[in-house]
């Protein structure tokens, strides 16, 4: 067929192609297939040639018509036919009588040409080794030989070279072995190393198997490469009691406060370092304990004793004495009984003989002589007066008592800072350095002695003297010639030479000047020449020269040309201050430094580069250019670069070769490789032919193009315990859970991990375990401990502190059992003794005493008598819940409350009040006022709360006043000891105490204030009767400041002689 057909037609002898032959393309002995390139004819016949064929000729009967029937009619192809010179005439170039070489295809041999046959290596030859071509038949067939003989491809795999670690490939002279998994080398004799690449790391060890490795995995690890780090604490061994830290192979508990022990197991007993003091009991609870202290101790750990005194049971008339759960009253003199609640009476024992009259006080009586006591100190003179006496005082004293001395010092009389000492009617001054005289008062003269000499001025001071130096002197005294060289005043570095208050420099060279302040100038006599400017120096001058010129002055003119300016290249004209340079050819420029540039008229065009010389250029030409100038192109195609298989195309300094088709490459010296678009993929091996290519498929790979993954789970290889993943020449189970190993035939022991710890027992089961807990815990894993504290079992009567599969009650204080639930009985003991009946509560326990008794556990005997029920006409005497009133002559009833007259009762109770005002002793109204609140305190039907709110029925009072009562009358002792709304205050007996004691207090220090100002007053009359008239005693002749003093003196004088009867 003729023309620029697209499509060759191959025909192969049937077993000589490669690629399987379809039954459809069959036509005995041959077999045809179509190559889809587009080439010309020449080509085409090469191209089937190459492949073990050649071009479709048709020349048996019937094959052309099998021929048009399988291929397109819209396609043409090409047909081993050639023209002939006769018009439509062609003839099959592939057969014309000649037989085809049974061992090289490619080559056909003429009838009754005799060939000798060598196989090719690989090969072996089976038959006749010497044939004949014979003619074929008239139908121009091809020609038949006179036997058979072929090349059978030799076995390369017969000796199993690749073993039973691979299969063997056969090839043309050469065998493959693919290895099976695990191996490697030429031959499969390697087994692989799958370790190499520590697949384990550092921790496990690998050892290594076919195809596989397995990893011992170091204690702590697991996993196919160890690389999970096994999580001891997933057991959870540190319970609930602690935090679990994993580490490697071990774990760590950091235990919960109040638990210790390896896995927090332990509860630490806080009570065993005994830390309640004082005897009190311990009870141990989780980080914590409680102390129960015995009675009288109190704190965290029973480590205070509680203070009995708090409450001031002593009241104001002792000191407490607080002890373990009681407390002792150390009474103040005049004071007894267990509280110091009683006055004792002083005159009960009748002190004041001859009928003298004994004044009850607090550890003391008065009676009618007040200067009995000799209450005057320090030599004072007492004078006794009508219930008082007055002291007086000697010289340095004063005071009620003459108990002061008075301090002359009080006055500061010491002067200039002195310091005072009192003495006896007298002061001593102590004066500072500085002064003397009695007070203080002369300044001592501390230039008496001329301390300055004759070279300065002396001023005085306190303790110190201050020199005013004459000029040109200084110091302490004046003694010292000042230097007037010490401050340097001579400047650039002239010498100061020192007289008195003056100084003389003596100069450095070029300076002048009283301070030599002054630099001489030199360039005063103008000494540089040529208009040089002269610059001053210290003793010298610079000349900085005009152009042109040098020298200290100036005095010489340069010459420009002496440093060679024009080089080699010019010569130097010497000027003033100037030079001109005469260049040599070739050169310009001032110095003749430039190089005249032959290039810059581009003399080399555009195809060379221009070199500069001197006066002169060469032209370097681009490649593809020569000539002095470059000019001419020079022709690449010359020496035929492209050979035969290409037409060359000249260029600038290159050449293009246009390749003839089935070659490429710059010189068309390739043949174009059809592997190069990779037609078999990576699934195989391609080789290339001429305008052809054979894909040697991958294991695991088939088909032409090697497209098709052969399936390797077909087989079903993961049985029923995992899904089979297809991979290349391979196959991965992926298995269910529950299952491992490489066909998922291994069922995992969930129970190896050990996950219910140690609190149960793990059963194994698939993809699952159970774990069945040991008593106490619960959970998936039991890690839970139980708390069987959550059913409450110590109810509201204890702490429950939960343990395993157990706990313990913690009993409230009161309340005992295992699970808290009996009351103690605080009765059980009988604290109350047989004066009450106990009622038991919650750790403690109520006494309800029987009538006349009181205190925690009855154990006190109430003194009924307290509340003086019996008032002042009777004497009350104590009983068991009563008393008994022993009446005063003119008193009955129960509380001798029934007198003569009751108006006479209220009237002396209203003149006690007002005796009380005016008494010495504001005790007795401190009591009384402590009885007041307890009247007021009393229930409405009680006799002294009657008086007390009762009216007085005689008594005068102003028109339109109300009567008076005798609450009314206390009114004024109230407003004394300032207490206000005194009723209500009185509700509450700890605050009226407080208010009488503070008011008691008060009122003492007006009254004392009171008595001050009235002493000073008397004091002031008697000073001013003293300065007229002096009192002696006529036995000792004591002067007296007055007459009543010096009566009262003589009665008691030791030198008055006795009276005779």
């Amino acid at each position: 067929m003729l023309g620029a057909v697209q499509t060759v037609l191959l025909m192969v002898l049937l077993g000589s192609y490669t690629v399987p032959c379809e039954p459809a393309w069959q036509y005995e002995p041959s077999c045809y297939r179509t190559e889809l390139t587009s080439v010309q004819w020449h080509q085409a016949l090469t191209a089937c040639r190459t492949k073990g064929g050649y071009l479709a000729t048709g020349d048996r009967e019937g094959e052309l018509d099998s021929l048009k029937s399988l291929i397109p009619h819209s396609t043409q192809y090409w047909l081993g036919a050639k023209k002939l010179d006769t018009v439509g005439k062609f003839y099959w170039v592939e057969s014309a009588q000649k037989c085809i070489n049974p061992v090289d295809t490619n080559t056909r041999v003429s009838c009754g040409e005799v060939v000798h046959l060598t196989c090719p290596p690989g090969f072996r030859l089976n038959g006749d080794s010497v044939l004949v071509c014979t003619g074929g038949n008239s139908g121009g067939f091809i020609g038949v030989w006179n036997g058979t003989a072929t090349c059978e491809d030799i076995n390369e795999c017969a000796s199993s070279p690749c073993g039973i670690n691979g299969d063997c490939v056969d090839g043309v002279n050469n065998y493959t072995c693919n290895c099976h998994p695990g191996y490697n080398g030429t031959d499969c004799e390697n087994n692989i190393d799958e370790c190499a690449s520590s697949p384990c790391g550092i921790n496990g060890d690998c050892v290594d198997g076919v195809n596989s490795y397995i990893c011992n995995c170091n204690p702590g690890y697991n996993g196919t490469n160890c690389g999970n780090d096994i999580h001891e604490c997933a057991s959870s061994p540190c319970g609930s009691n602690g935090d679990c830290v994993d580490g490697v192979n071990s774990y760590t508990c950091n235990c919960h406060p109040g638990y210790n022990g390896a896995n927090c197991g332990s509860e630490i007993d806080e009570c065993a370092s005994a830390p309640c003091q004082n005897s009190g009991s311990c009870q141990d609870s989780v980080n914590s304990y409680i102390c129960t202290c015995i009675t009288g101790y109190t704190g965290n750990d029973c480590e205070i004793d509680i203070d009995d005194c708090a409450s001031v049971p002593c009241g104001g008339n002792g000191d407490c004495v607080d002890g373990v759960n009681s407390y002792t009253c150390n009474c103040h003199p005049g004071y007894n009984g267990t509280t110091c609640g009683n006055d004792i009476d002083e005159c009960a024992s009748s002190p004041c003989g001859n009928n003298g009259v004994c004044v009850d006080g607090v550890n003391s009586y008065t009676y009618i002589d007040e200067c009995a006591s000799s209450p005057c100190g320090n030599n004072g003179v007492c004078v006794d007066g009508v219930n008082s006496y007055t002291c007086n005082c000697s010289l340095g004293y004063n005071g009620a008592n003459c108990e002061n001395e008075i301090d002359e010092c009080a006055s500061s009389p010491c002067q200039n800072s002195g310091s005072c000492q009192d003495s006896v009617n007298s002061y001593i001054c102590t004066c500072i350095t500085g002064y003397t005289g009695y007070d203080c008062e002369i300044d001592i003269d501390d230039c008496a002695s001329v301390p300055c000499g004759g070279n300065g001025d002396c001023v005085d001071g306190v303790n110190s003297y201050t020199c005013n130096c004459h000029p040109g002197y200084n110091g302490t005294p004046a003694e010292i010639d000042i230097d007037e060289c010490a401050s340097s005043p001579c400047g650039n570095n002239g010498v100061c030479v020192d007289g008195v208050n003056s100084y003389t420099c003596n100069c450095s060279l070029g300076y002048n000047g009283t301070n030599c302040e002054n630099d001489i100038d030199e360039c005063a006599s103008s000494p540089c020449g040529n208009n040089g400017v002269c610059v001053d120096g210290v003793n010298s001058y610079t000349c900085n020269c005009s152009l042109g010129y040098n020298g200290a002055n100036c005095e010489n003119d340069n010459d420009e040309c002496a440093s060679s300016p024009c080089g080699i290249n010019g010569d130097c004209v010497d000027g003033v201050n100037s030079y001109t340079c005469n260049c040599k050819p070739g050169y310009n420029g001032t110095n003749c430094q430039n190089d005249i540039d032959e290039c810059a008229s581009s003399p080399c065009g555009m195809n060379g580069d221009c070199v500069d010389g001197v006066n002169s250029y060469t032209c370097n030409c681009h490649p593809g250019y020569s000539g002095i100038n470059c000019q001419n192109d020079i022709d690449e195609c010359a020496s035929l670069p492209c050979g035969m298989n290409g037409d060359c195309v000249d260029g600038v300094n290159s050449y293009t070769c246009n390749c003839h088709p089935g070659y490429s490459g710059i010189n068309c010296g390739n043949d174009i490789d059809e592997c190069a678009s990779s037609p078999c993929g990576s699934n195989g091996d391609c080789v290339d032919g001429v305008n052809s290519y054979i894909c040697n498929c991958h294991p695991g790979y088939s088909r032409i193009n090697c497209e098709d993954d052969i399936n390797e789970c077909a087989s079903s290889p993961c049985g029923s315990n995992g899904e089979c993943v297809d991979g290349v020449n391979s196959y991965i189970c992926n298995c269910k859970p529950g299952y491992n190993g490489t066909n998922c035939g291994n069922d995992i022991d969930e129970c190896a991990s050990s996950p219910c710890g140690m609190n149960g027992d793990c059963v194994d089961g698939v993809n699952s375990y159970t774990c069945n807990c040991h008593p106490g815990y619960s959970g998936i894993n039991c890690g839970n401990d139980i708390n069987e504290c959550a059913s409450s079992p110590c109810g509201s009567n204890g702490d429950c502190v939960d343990g395993v599969n157990s706990y313990i009650c913690n009993c409230k204080p009161g309340y005992n059992g295992t699970n808290c639930e009996n009351d103690i009985n605080e009765c059980a003991s009988s604290p109350c003794g047989s004066n009450g009946e106990c009622v038991d509560g919650v750790n403690s326990y109520t006494c309800n005493c029987h009538p006349g008794y009181s205190g925690t556990n009855c154990g006190n005997d109430i003194d009924e008598c307290a509340s003086s029920p019996c008032g002042s006409n009777g004497d009350c005497v104590d009983g068991v819940n009563s008393y008994t009133c022993n009446c005063h002559p003119g008193y009955n009833g129960i509380n001798c409350e029934d007198g003569e007259s009751s108006d006479i009762l209220l009237a002396l109770l209203a003149l006690l009040g007002l005796v009380c005002l005016m008494a010495f002793c504001c005790l007795i109204i401190y009591w009384w006022l402590r009885w007041l609140g307890h009247v007021a305190r009393m229930d409405d039907n009680r006799l002294p709360k009657k008086i007390l709110y009762g009216e007085l029925s005689q008594g005068s009072r102003q028109r339109g006043r109300p009567k008076l009562r005798f609450k009314d009358m206390c009114k004024a002792t109230l407003q004394d000891f300032s207490i206000e709304s005194w009723e209500k205050v009185a509700s509450d007996r700890s605050k009226w105490r407080a208010a009488i004691h503070k008011g008691t207090e008060l009122f003492k220090a007006a009254r004392e204030t009171r008595k001050t100002d009235a002493r000073s007053r008397r004091k002031g009359l008697v000073a001013e009767k003293s300065a007229t008239q002096d009192y002696c005693c006529r036995f000792c002749g004591r002067a007296c400041r007055a007459r009543i003093g010096c009566t009262s003196h003589e009665r008691r004088c030791p030198a008055r002689p006795p009276e005779n009867d």
